[in-house]
């Protein structure tokens, strides 16, 4: 990372047992994405909860970063505070999930190849302003050895707003 590349502020990092390691750091991942538009509004979260106990210990496979951009409707019971404190803004957040670490150095050479992807991903939906949700899951086949990429999203179509006719 170059000395003028400042760090993806960390929303929150759990504890973590000692069988388990973060993949990656907030240095290599604030590097690898210091060239994308939203990276300002970027927040790094390492986050273990017990839901994730079971993708760790499983043979099969796990999300290892997931990256979210969501946007809030502002409904009737949408209270001042909320809207306030930005709750209805548009946000993207990064989760980083931890393996065992027996396995972090593979893991790791694995998601620094991704990471150009995620760049990329981040780059392209720059400009969503949609009202829902939008993820790119970067996976750990386990059984193969390999990352790949998924994408999760349940966002609400743009509205077309179309002329009112007017009367003649």
């Amino acid at each position: 990372m170059d000395a003028v590349t400042r760090l993806i502020p960390s929303g929150y990092k759990s504890k973590i047992p000692s069988t388990l390691s973060w993949p990656l750091g907030a240095e290599e991942i604030s590097a690898a994405l210091a060239s994308v538009p939203q990276y300002g509004d970027l927040t790094l979260n390492f986050r273990y909860v017990g839901s994730d106990r079971g993708a760790v210990q499983s043979p099969w496979w796990m999300t290892v970063i997931q990256i979210d951009y969501a946007k809030h409707s502002i409904g009737f019971s949408a209270s001042k505070s909320m809207i306030d404190r930005g709750w209805h803004e548009r946000h993207w957040n990064l989760r980083i999930v931890p393996v065992l670490r027996t396995d972090r150095k593979i893991v790791r050479d694995r998601l620094l190849l991704q990471l150009p992807h995620v760049a990329d991903w981040l780059t392209k939906n720059h400009a969503l302003k949609a009202i829902g949700r939008s993820s790119l899951l970067v996976v750990w086949d386990k059984q193969k050895d390999t990352i790949y990429t998924s994408i999760e999203s349940s966002l609400e179509p743009e509205r077309i707003l179309r002329p009112v006719p007017q009367p003649e």
